[in-house]
């Protein structure tokens, strides 16, 4: 039986990881977006960080300010991944990875992840272009 996450690219998973890793050091019970946020800054180069680069957003530079960042619970993770499948299908992929994640967290509507995005001008539709240019589509 597959697996929410099994289709997750190693990266993807690492990343998914780290956030629910930083959700528990923080007594929270579940994963906010903002710690999928925070862990694509602490995780190894991807696409969805080449993408945000792309668009001249270093996020890595920006693990402090994203550390302070409060947690919101909307959506649930569960909801995030599902959003991260729907960005992989749209786009022809059969695996979800950072980039993906990345995408689903300009979808997650009144989130400080989200936020911390559309401050910097970037959007769902910059990010979507930015990340086919990055793939080479």
């Amino acid at each position: 039986m597959e697996t929410v996450q099994s289709r997750f690219t190693d990266r993807a998973k690492k990343a998914i990881r780290i956030a629910t890793d930083r959700a528990i050091s923080s007594q929270r019970q579940t994963v906010s977006p903002e710690d999928v946020l925070w862990a694509l800054a602490v995780i190894e180069m991807g696409p969805g960080r080449a993408a945000l680069e792309l668009l001249g957003l270093d996020i890595a530079k920006c693990v402090d300010e994203l550390q302070s960042l409060p947690s919101t619970q909307l959506p649930d993770t569960d909801k995030l991944i599902a959003e991260a499948h729907s960005h992989a299908k749209a786009m022809g992929h059969n695996y979800v990875g950072t980039e993906h994640l990345t995408l689903a967290l300009l979808s997650c509507g009144k989130c400080q992840a989200e936020s911390f995005f559309r401050t910097r001008g970037i959007t769902r539709e910059t990010l979507r272009a930015s990340v086919k240019s990055v793939l080479g589509h």
